[in-house]
């Protein structure tokens, strides 16, 4: 897995930590790249969450 992450992907990964009932969607090419490496799943309601991986690359608060 790359563990290099840019600045624009580890702001999606704290936009897609929220427990909000509408979850954001970025745009196609991030959130292929936030899915490959299991970062994030795509929602079949639209939107994208999450995973506890993803949850473990945020940083602390």
């Amino acid at each position: 897995m790359d563990e290099n992450l840019s600045a624009e992907e580890l702001g999606w990964l704290k936009k897609l930590d929220t427990d909000d009932p509408v979850k954001p969607a970025p745009p196609a090419q991030l959130a292929a790249r936030l899915i490959a490496l299991g970062l994030a799943i795509e929602l079949t309601e639209g939107g994208m969450q999450l995973t506890d991986l993803g949850r473990a690359r945020l940083p602390p608060r």
